[in-house]
């Protein structure tokens, strides 16, 4: 809901007041994407292994490049600083967006049965479609509100406060999700031991052994 919306200001402040054209906005958001998809390449290697702390690093990004590119619209409205340092600001978001979206998608399905994947990677993707769509109804709404009451910068920097909101709430979440994901792990991993009598057979299934009565080694008929 949040970070989608974040190219749409972008592209909105710099042409209606800086007078950028449509090319010079794009060319302000270049780097991120690159830098985009070079982390998300980056992310896809470590999923399985670093997990969630991948997502929660993507979400202090995003919250980094949001707050230096709220530093930058601040300071540039005063004088002090060029429209041109968030090709450097906006590149953590950019970051982030790797670090995030792909392995989030595979971490998630991951845990949802084999039987009930494809209904779950429709309804993430159906999710994450509608999220983008009213995220970007919200931010532009409050974006608009406030320009006609304080202007582009105000409008700017206020509705980047509300976008790093929804992103301390995802990072919230993503904190809690990796701690139930270490209990679950903790719990998962306890081996169970269960009483075997003798002449029994041991067959380990995950971490629970099921008991049964031991097969014999020839044929029923051949035995006395």
């Amino acid at each position: 809901m949040g970070v989608s919306s974040v190219w749409v200001l972008v592209a909105i402040y710099v042409q209606a007041s800086q007078g950028f054209t449509a090319l010079e906005a794009g060319l302000i958001c270049l780097p991120a994407a690159l830098l985009s998809a070079f982390s998300s390449h980056i992310a896809g290697r470590y999923a399985t292994t670093l997990g969630r702390k991948l997502l929660i690093g993507g979400t202090l990004s995003a919250l980094l490049g949001l707050i230096a590119t709220i530093a930058v619209v601040f300071f540039e409205d005063r004088g002090n600083l060029n429209v041109w340092w968030m090709l450097l600001s906006l590149t953590f978001i950019g970051i982030a967006q790797g670090f995030i979206i792909s392995p989030n998608q595979a971490l998630t399905l991951m845990e949802v049965p084999v039987a009930n994947s494809g209904s779950a990677g429709g309804l993430m993707q159906t999710s994450q479609r509608v999220g983008t769509a009213v995220g970007i109804a919200v931010i532009t709404a409050i974006f608009y509100g406030l320009n006609h009451v304080a202007g582009y910068s105000v409008a700017m920097e206020l509705s980047f406060v509300a976008i790093s909101v929804l992103v301390i709430a995802t990072l919230l979440v993503a904190i809690v999700d990796l701690r139930q994901s270490r209990t679950i792990k903790r719990v998962s991993t306890r081996e169970e031991y269960i009483p075997v009598e003798e002449g029994a057979q041991c067959t380990v299934t995950g971490a629970i052994e099921v008991v049964g009565p031991k097969k014999p080694s020839q044929p029923a008929d051949a035995q006395p």
